[in-house]
């Protein structure tokens, strides 16, 4: 693992999960009950919804093995910071019996000028999930924006 690298989580992918997982989202698909029926659409056991990864972000925002980040800290004039979304590449899905590890790497900031919020510092944490194989399953990249002053002071 490089040394910006840091391991954040390794879980098991369990059928029972997805299955909960799938009810709560609304997701009748028999692929996330039936192994058969996961099987006979192409996949080697039951395949997770696509934003199943949530579970783990969840686990590790709230009470994971490492602190919630601070995400609503401004610049040293007092300003803001806000969420400045998210971007998700699926390569492979997740499927019952995966061991997953997800790994958190932090980018370089880089900055803009605003209009209302003055100096626009930008924030992208880079998580990759890969399997027990080494394939990488997904990309998360979140991205936070920090403000020098409050929007709309002049």
């Amino acid at each position: 693992m490089a040394d910006d690298e840091a391991r954040i989580l390794t879980m098991t992918v369990e059928r029972g999960k997805i299955a909960e997982f799938a009810r709560a989202i609304g997701d009748n698909n028999p692929i996330y009950f039936d192994q058969t029926k996961a099987r006979a659409a192409g996949f080697a056991d039951i395949p997770a919804p696509p934003t199943f990864y949530e579970v783990w972000l969840r686990f590790i925002d709230f009470g994971g093995d490492r602190p919630r980040p601070q995400r609503t800290q401004g610049g040293p004039e007092g300003g803001s910071g806000f969420d400045g979304g998210r971007e998700i590449e699926y390569l492979k899905p997740l499927i019952a019996g995966d061991v997953v590890t997800m790994t958190k790497r932090d980018g370089s900031p880089y900055e803009r000028e605003g209009r209302r919020g003055g100096k626009l510092t930008f924030k992208v944490e880079k998580c990759e999930l890969t399997n027990q194989r080494g394939e990488k399953v997904m990309v998360v990249r979140n991205i936070t924006v920090s403000t020098s002053k409050v929007p709309g002071e002049r």
